[in-house]
């Protein structure tokens, strides 16, 4: 799942490091910039980026403006109040229906959220990374998982649709003390999280760190397997992952940009497709032995992620199981995330808020 299944179209606008007051270890906003524009937009330009997505898209959906980048709240007020009164006027023009920003937890405060609710602000994304204090310090992000709890709530009682973002595989991150981080989000109770696991960019603090061999990024295995363990906890919290992975973008992709770390252009695939193997693993073992061939059935919408990027699921079941056929067959009358085994003339299911133990067992490393 990702910004796509939201129910409004997201118009991004990127204010590449705008109110931070530093830099964290593994930041560049030059490559993670989807527009690669070189520098923040200026509040005259909203209007025409708003326009300009909405000619790309090709949904009939509300429009949400959304200030991606750095910390919105920390900007200075009167650069603030100029993108606010800007994307307030599109939605007074019927261009737009709403605002979402992201920000820094140590950065909200009541005063701060009165003007965002007056100025259209329905959603505040907080960049939380991780709940453990110590690695926060490690990343140098200036401030404590305490002041993510205080931001949430203040967030929450204020009305605000609240997302938290989070990072696996930061330096001296581990399963148990991401898992605890996923735990603590959950506690919270946000609307939904983003998760991506961190990478190793070209000219950050992080960079020189793997170099001199004090940092090892995940492997890309071992990234998609927390990441698909966080995303069915929060699912089974009732909680939406609206994004897994970077956004792939042009600077993101050129040779050199990326120096280590699990970097794959559909991360976000890879974790689906992971789910679905484990859930068909499950499946397969307790029907046991004595097949050769099997079917399963899947909403006509999960196709795709059940047989993996270049059906590697199809292939890995194959060769995990002997079996000679696998077959996938897509429903519509199918709930989404349900998987159905028929083999030897017996039908058994699954729902994919079951498969939350089998990779918890499993990845607890």
């Amino acid at each position: 799942m990702d910004d796509r299944d939201n129910r409004t179209h997201i118009a991004p606008l990127f204010i590449r490091n705008g109110g931070c007051p530093g830099r964290c270890i593994y930041c560049s906003e030059r490559l993670t910039d989807p527009e690669d524009a070189g520098c923040a937009p200026d509040a005259s330009l909203v209007r025409e980026t708003v326009l300009r997505h909405l000619g790309r898209s090709r949904r009939k959906a509300p429009v949400q403006i959304a200030f991606y980048g750095g910390s919105f709240t920390g900007l200075a007020p009167a650069r603030r109040d100029a993108y606010l009164r800007a994307a307030g006027a599109c939605i007074e023009e019927g261009l737009a229906v709403s605002i979402r920003i992201s920000a820094r937890p140590d950065q909200i405060d009541g005063p701060v959220l009165e003007r965002l609710a007056a100025g259209g602000v329905a959603t505040v994304e907080i960049g939380a990374e991780s709940m453990d204090d110590e690695i926060l310090a490690r990343a140098r992000r200036g401030h404590t998982a305490a002041d993510v709890v205080r931001a949430t709530g203040l967030l929450r009682r204020g009305g605000f649709e609240t997302g938290i973002h989070l990072m696996a595989g930061l330096p001296g991150d581990s399963y148990k003390r991401f898992a605890a981080s996923v735990d603590r989000v959950i506690d919270l109770e946000p609307d939904t999280v983003r998760i991506h696991p961190t990478l190793v960019l070209a000219e950050t603090e992080l960079a020189g760190m793997y170099e001199r061999g004090e940092y090892e990024p995940l492997s890309l295995p071992e990234a998609v397997r927390r990441c698909a363990a966080a995303t069915l906890r929060f699912e089974a919290a009732g909680i939406r992952v609206v994004r897994l992975g970077l956004q792939a973008t042009a600077a993101l992709e050129r040779p050199g940009a990326v120096v280590a770390g699990p970097f794959h252009p559909s991360f976000g695939a890879l974790v689906q497709a992971e789910i679905f193997r484990r859930m068909a693993s499950s499946l397969l073992a307790a029907r046991g032995g004595g097949i050769d061939s099997a079917l399963f059935r899947v909403s006509d919408r999960d196709v795709s992620s059940f047989r993996g990027i270049r059906n590697a699921n199809i292939r890995l079941l194959k060769e995990g199981f002997g079996l000679r056929d696998l077959a996938v067959r897509g429903e519509a009358g199918r709930e989404r995330g349900s998987l159905a085994l028929e083999a030897a003339g017996s039908l058994m299911e699954k729902r994919r808020s079951e498969a939350v133990m089998d990779l918890r067992e499993e990845a607890h490393v």
